[in-house]
Formats: structure tokens, sequence, C-alpha cells
């Protein structure tokens, strides 16, 4: 049987501007999909497809990936 592992992640509010800004993230837009980005010139640049967001209010979430937990085990 396989082992089942979990992980938690904290997300943040996207309203929500992360303080510091500089670094790696992962967001989720308001169309339920997830994305590596970072926060510059005061809005998300996602790296996926190079897409600059012009309104922050399509982030409903981020998470910054030096927070994200390894499974127990590892």
């Amino acid at each position: 049987m396989a082992k089942i592992l979990t992980s938690k992640l904290e997300w943040h509010d996207g309203r929500e501007i992360p303080s510091p800004s500089s670094g790696s993230f992962l967001i989720l837009n308001n169309r339920g999909e997830i994305a590596e980005a970072e926060y510059k010139y005061g809005k998300w640049l996602q790296y996926r497809w190079s897409v600059l967001y012009r309104d922050n209010n399509d982030i409903i979430a981020w998470c910054r990936f030096s927070d994200i937990k390894a499974p127990k085990g590892f």
C-alpha cells in the first residue's frame, strides 16, 4: 500500500501585499489556476506564461515557497 503524504500550505489573502515582497511565490488566481510568480512593481508577475497581472484583484491568494513544509518522513 502506498504511503500517503500530507503537507500544509499557508495561503494569504490575495489583497495582502507580501512583506518583504521579494522572493518566489505560488499564486492562485480567480480561475482556480496555480502558478509560480513574484511580486514586482506593485503587481504579480507570473512566470509560466510571463503574465503581468494588471489587476491585483485577479489574485485571490498567495504563499511563499520558503513556507512550504516538506511532508514528515523526508
